[in-house]
């Protein structure tokens, strides 16, 4: 039992205030950097919402194993992301150039399960563009001031209000 309940605490991580990413080690040797970018391209017809849509992402030092404290890790930055920024937007494209994008939506999917309870709420879009399908999804608190705006533009996916899913 209480080897299960390692398995799902999550990593110890720092903040990089300078740099605005996140860092932690598995137990597997992997160095992860999480980061959070002000991207005000998604909604281009919204000025007033620049200080507040960020882009989601992360990188490995290697392909490890499969290690369910990262997915905790990465949910429990997610979640104090939205903690201390209640109109933030957080945007995520699982890019295909490797062809594992459904595998990153998967992930993606998992962390946001981990944020039931927490009032966050998942929009997910699937695009096409040049043959390519870009599966996208923005989350945003329910208490977002422009919770309505936002979801009815993203899910609307009109190439001049979210021109960064056709990127």
């Amino acid at each position: 039992m209480h080897e299960e309940s390692n398995l799902l605490r999550p990593y110890s991580y720092f903040h990089n205030p300078a740099s605005g990413t996140y860092h932690f080690d598995t137990d597997h040797n992997v160095d992860f950097t999480v980061y959070f970018v002000l991207d005000s391209s998604w909604f281009p017809l919204f000025p007033e919402l620049s200080d507040d849509i960020y882009t989601f992402g992360f990188w490995s030092s290697c392909a490890g194993r499969r290690d369910r404290r990262v997915m905790h890790t990465l949910a429990k930055i997610i979640k104090e992301h939205f903690q201390l920024n209640r109109d933030s937007i957080l945007t995520f494209v699982c890019d295909d150039d490797d062809k594992k994008q459904m595998s990153r939506r998967r992930k993606f999917n998992g962390w946001y399960l981990l944020q039931r309870g927490t009032g966050v709420i998942k929009l997910d879009k699937d695009v096409v563009f040049d043959g390519k399908t870009k599966h996208t999804s923005i989350l945003m608190h329910e208490d977002n001031l422009f919770f309505s705006v936002v979801s009815e533009a993203y899910l609307n996916a009109d190439p001049d209000v979210t021109s960064k899913i056709l990127d």
